[in-house]
């Protein structure tokens, strides 16, 4: 049964959103409410929820919370869910977020029909950015064994990035190892972005 009290607000596609929702599979009782923030109505309601205009959005009863990673962190207290990170763990966490937001942020300018592969300095550091970040991540790949929140958003954004065509993952031999490697778990099938 679903706790009423506690709703996931974002999208499908979306690697933020994701990586909370196979945290939160099978651990925690939950509603998700899906929106497009491309869409007047949801953008306006996005914006009535959250200042900061992003998904996702954690509404639990009376308290409203922002970003993923202050969700993750709220829903490891109020639930008490038991799962500590080391500080390389928590390190390769910040990396994934730094690779996520550039990508996202290339791929919404793409969607907007800016050239992203244009002679820029700005998306020939932000290019090399991703590059760099996958491959430092691919080195230490061995902190992402167990299927924790580093994984789970690991996961979450290789399947979106591949799925939105903004990486190719048979360019990254380990990377696509490892998102192989989880890609039948029940809780990545159950949570999947839609084609």
């Amino acid at each position: 049964m679903e706790n009423k009290g506690l709703t996931l607000i974002g999208s499908y596609p979306s690697p933020f959103v994701r990586s909370l929702r196979l945290f939160m599979h099978e651990r925690i009782s939950f509603t998700f409410k899906s929106i497009d923030y491309l869409q007047e109505k949801d953008a306006q309601y996005l914006l009535s929820i959250n200042p900061i205009n992003k998904i996702p959005v954690l509404l639990h009863d009376e308290k409203v919370i922002f970003d993923s990673r202050v969700i993750y962190q709220y829903l490891k207290k109020e639930f008490l869910i038991y799962e500590t990170l080391s500080l390389e763990e928590e390190n390769l966490l910040s990396e994934i977020y730094g690779v996520m937001d550039t990508t996202i942020n290339l791929f919404m300018m793409k969607r907007f029909d800016i050239d992203i592969h244009g002679q820029s300095y700005y998306f020939e550091r932000n290019h090399s950015r991703i590059k760099n970040i996958l491959h430092h991540i691919s080195s230490h790949l061995e902190l992402l064994s167990q299927w924790k929140f580093p994984a789970m958003l690991l996961y979450s954004y290789l399947d979106w990035a591949n799925f939105r065509g903004m990486l190719k993952l048979n360019d990254f031999d380990k990377l696509n190892q490892f998102h192989q490697a989880w890609t039948n778990l029940q809780s990545v099938q159950a949570t999947k972005i839609p084609s």
